[in-house]
């Protein structure tokens, strides 16, 4: 490592204008002078990229979680040595400078101690709890890395949510890298911490936890314990605060419940359930696509249902949108041909006009996948799009006769969803939807059945349902 090297420090935010400065400030106020800082913004709708302009950041803008964020971070930074930082921690003035001599000393990653600083009971009994991890290698990770370290392992694995750091920990200890700590902390705002909030974070965190415990079993088995080593340890700390430990177990009971509801709730409702019945609809949608081809998204005036087709791959496919009846293009021009739940809102009839015109723009052995609601007497009824707009339900045998008639061979055909994916739908249009948008509340709970994603507009649209699946081929007309 060189003299002196240069530190980047990577912030992934999200609609963090409220918190970033102090961090930045507290960066920017370092002993150590060799910094470049990088923000990763998830295209915050407030003010957080103009004021990290103003602390001189790097701005990089991308739609992505934070295990992804953080990777883009590093593959954009110029330094030797990357920290990642969250734009809600500050950091002592003394912290990358310690953290550099560690490395200089022979050490490729750097844990830096966190205390956790807050309003309200909660956060300090958060405060109280962060106090007593501190020197616990169980808990605490590395969030400091000499670049070469932090690549030869991959970076974070972008499928974590929960326990990516860790993760990362661990992979970098096995890969034979020293990890080493300072004495500079930082200290994490937590602000008004919400025991509510925090139960929805750890259920969330819960959902994603079981990918780490298969891949580190031992570690999982002592970092996922409800009463932790480092509260005996340091008994003493919560004798002196008994209001605030009786908080801690409070608190510690909800979100290993929490945690163990969505570490369930994935485990038998997602994994073991191996079916495509099981598949969100645009999951089932990718499974079916051929990756890669120049690709047609087709829609029609009918529904602007179809600009969610973007959502498959947005890097990849579709590259044009169009309208069914009437393609803008010559023959034998596309690969693929994306016509997912459409078709039924055409005016019934232009089924075949529709279908000629995507066989038209086919190449010869090119790609068709449609979608469109299956025709089941209990769907007819829990279908709730059929409250709120026009259109059919088609039966297995006229989609696939119609398709053969077309010169369509049809290579996959199923129907996927039932009862509980129709009663998602159905909370989600007349309870969830509602609630969050015209009287601006947000539910947080919902049977555990029920595969609801509150954060995305369109959360109906990537239901199940009861849908039929296809994938086509246009025969060889030559």
């Amino acid at each position: 490592m060189t003299k002196n090297p240069l530190v980047s420090v990577i912030i992934p935010t999200k609609n963090s204008e409220a918190t970033i400065e102090k961090c930045l400030k507290s960066i920017r106020n370092q002993t150590y002078p060799n910094i470049e800082i990088i923000v990763v913004d998830s295209f915050s709708a407030d003010k957080t990229k103009e004021v990290a302009e103003d602390y001189g950041a790097r701005i990089v803008l991308v739609n992505a979680k934070r295990s992804r964020a953080r990777n883009i971070g590093a593959e954009k930074a110029k330094g030797e040595v990357i920290f990642f930082v969250d734009s809600d921690m500050e950091l002592d003035s003394t912290v990358i400078e310690e953290c550099v001599k560690k490395v200089g000393e022979g050490y490729h990653a750097v844990i830096v101690p966190e205390v956790s600083v807050g309003k309200g009971f909660w956060a300090r009994c958060k405060a109280l709890e962060k106090l007593c991890y501190i020197g616990d290698e169980t808990i605490e990770a590395a969030r400091v890395f000499e670049r070469r370290a932090f690549e030869s392992v991959n970076g974070y694995d972008e499928e974590l949510e929960a326990g990516e750091d860790w993760d990362l920990n661990q992979r970098v200890k096995k890969a034979g890298f020293r990890v080493g700590r300072v004495y500079a902390l930082i200290r994490h705002q937590e602000g008004r911490l919400s025991l509510w909030e925090t139960i929805r974070k750890k259920y969330q965190y819960g959902k994603t936890l079981e990918k780490y415990r298969r891949r580190h079993p031992k570690e999982a088995k002592q970092q996922l314990k409800l009463i932790r080593p480092a509260f005996v340890r340091n008994w003493k700390k919560l004798v002196k605060n008994p209001i605030n430990a009786i908080g801690i177990m409070v608190l510690k009971v909800c979100e290993f419940g929490a945690g163990g509801i969505g570490y369930l709730r994935s485990k038998f409702l997602n994994e073991n359930r191996t079916r495509e019945e099981y598949s969100g609809r645009l999951k089932v949608i990718q499974g079916l696509m051929s990756k890669g081809k120049f690709s047609l998204s087709v829609g029609s005036k009918e529904t602007h249902l179809a600009g969610i087709n973007m959502d498959i791959d947005p890097l990849v496919n579709p590259d044009v949108v169009a309208d069914a009846r009437s393609l803008p293009f010559k023959d034998d021009v596309f690969q693929q041909v994306l016509f997912t739940d459409v078709i039924e809102h055409l005016p019934k009839g232009d089924e075949p006009k529709a279908l000629q015109e995507i066989h038209r723009v086919l190449c010869n052995g090119g790609e068709l996948i449609l979608t469109t609601p299956c025709d089941s007497a209990f769907y007819k009824i829990l279908d709730p799009a059929r409250y709120v707009m026009t259109h059919r339900h088609y039966k297995k045998e006229f989609i696939k006769d119609l398709l053969e008639s077309l010169g369509f061979k049809i290579e996959t055909m199923f129907t996927a969803g039932g009862l509980w994916a129709c009663l998602s739908n159905l909370w989600y249009c007349f309870i969830t939807y509602p609630l969050k948008k015209i009287l601006n509340y947000r539910l947080l709970y919902a049977p555990l059945f029920m595969q609801v994603r509150e954060d995305q507009e369109y959360s109906i649209i990537r239901q199940n349902g009861y849908t039929i699946f296809v994938r086509a081929r246009k025969r060889n007309t030559r």
